[in-house]
């Protein structure tokens, strides 16, 4: 028997989202309550659990596409055998490498002047292998003032916040061989409502 997996109510006054990541594909088994889409909202970005169980047949969603409310995302084929949740196992991801940076030490000379430059450097080299925690608002700042999101380094637990895409900017127009000013690169970005 077949069943649609439609998207449930995302809360009050929220009619559709965006698809960010969609988390199965045809052949694959759905457990209830296991996390199937990534939706991004004007209030929020959240996973999506699916509220049926069993082998997905058709996916009719993709990255990119706006889900409304009550439209169907998936249909699944309800199993025979029933699978126990608890007896499931899930594949442990392998930990992402840290991100090295090879920073030059300071010379007696120097001083100040080459720790100001490894700073920047140092923002640069970070890049995310899997997705960044980041707010829809903060995603939005970054794409107005040309700053690529996985390049951020967060401060708040893991989290990216407007700040810190406000400060990589900063850093990102300072690293630019001189092009720009450290006047115009202390300027404040715009102001977000």
């Amino acid at each position: 028997m077949s069943t649609e997996f439609r998207l449930p109510g995302l809360g009050e006054n929220v009619e559709s989202g965006a698809v960010t990541k969609v988390m199965i594909a045809v052949g694959d088994t759905v457990m209830e309550n296991q996390s199937v889409l990534e939706i991004e909202t004007e209030k929020a970005a959240l996973e999506v659990p699916s509220n049926v169980s069993g082998v997905v047949t058709e996916v009719r969603v993709k990255e990119g596409d706006v889900l409304r409310v009550g439209q169907v995302a998936f249909i699944v084929e309800a199993t025979s055998v029933s699978v126990d949740p608890a007896s499931r196992v899930l594949p442990v991801p392998e930990p992402p490498e840290p991100a090295s940076v090879d920073v030059p030490p300071a010379s007696e000379t120097s001083g100040r002047h080459d720790a100001e430059q490894a700073l920047p450097l140092a923002r640069a080299a970070v890049r995310r292998g899997g997705p960044v925690a980041a707010s829809p608002s903060v995603r939005q700042l970054a794409r107005e003032i040309g700053v690529d999101i996985n390049e951020v380094p967060s401060s708040e637990g893991g989290r990216v916040t407007a700040e810190d895409v406000k400060r990589h900017a900063r850093g990102a127009n300072v690293d630019t061989g001189g092009a720009v000013s450290r006047a115009d690169a202390a300027a404040p970005l715009p102001a977000r409502a």
